[in-house]
């Protein structure tokens, strides 16, 4: 299996049905023809290390979308061939030893991403930050201080990621095709810079069927009195 369209009709392991990376990847899967009815999907722990817990969410198809047997961990499954793949924002350990015996499904994934990027105009974003609305009522100006806050923590790790680029060998290389392959101000925040992710996130939650219903965007950041979003969204 070298190409995203190769897990059809495969067993794949996912850390949360609804965690926003995994939609994200099953979205990713889906640009490639496989749907999630065209797998077989199970929920769960990760590695020994990680906690049992319902990592389905009321989410779960039998014959479909299930718990892995016996609340095993998955790089066990994997190892076994029992699993095909596993969804993980975080690599188990041993991942990035030499003879480890997993590898990521694509080998040149770099360029797949880049072509993703070229394709959607940005990089999917992992969270969003809510803020109760009496608390907005209160303090109205906390809503854009907050993404101001953001912006500034980004540029000064990103300041100090270049200056210590000696921490990993290759790093310096590394930042300067981060630079070259992505436009400047790819990871503002902002409603207005984010529009197209959200859209396509709040979509795909639909199609995947964690949102019941198909919600814009100004829906889920409406505008508050004094005209602002009354949210933060941001690009990583």
């Amino acid at each position: 299996m070298t190409r995203l369209s190769d897990l059809a009709g495969k067993r794949i392991g996912v850390t949360g049905w609804r965690d926003s990376g995994n939609t994200w990847t099953r979205a990713a899967l889906r640009r490639e023809g496989v749907d999630i009815k065209d797998a077989m999907w199970y929920a769960g722990r990760l590695t020994a290390a990680h906690p049992i817990t319902d990592r389905l969410d009321g989410f779960g198809r039998p014959g479909r979308i299930e718990a892995t047997p016996g609340e095993k961990p998955m790089v066990e499954l994997l190892r076994e061939g029992e699993l095909d793949a596993i969804f993980t924002p975080f690599m188990p350990d041993g991942f990035f030893s030499n003879g480890s015996p997993f590898r990521q499904v694509l080998a040149d994934f770099r360029s797949a991403e880049r072509r993703y990027f070229e394709e959607v105009g940005y990089v999917p974003g992992m969270h969003l930050i809510a803020i109760k609305a009496d608390i907005v009522a209160q303090h109205p100006w906390i809503i854009s201080e907050l993404s101001a806050l953001v912006d500034e923590s980004q540029r000064v790790w990103l300041s100090k990621r270049r200056k210590y680029a000696d921490t990993t060998p290759w790093m310096f290389d590394e930042l300067l095709k981060t630079s070259s392959d992505l436009p400047e101000g790819w990871d503002v925040s902002g409603f207005a810079e984010n529009r197209a992710m959200i859209n396509d996130f709040v979509g795909e939650l639909h199609v995947q069927g964690i949102l019941p219903r198909l919600l814009l965007p100004e829906t889920v950041f409406p505008f508050d009195v004094d005209g602002s979003r009354t949210g933060v969204a941001t690009s990583n």
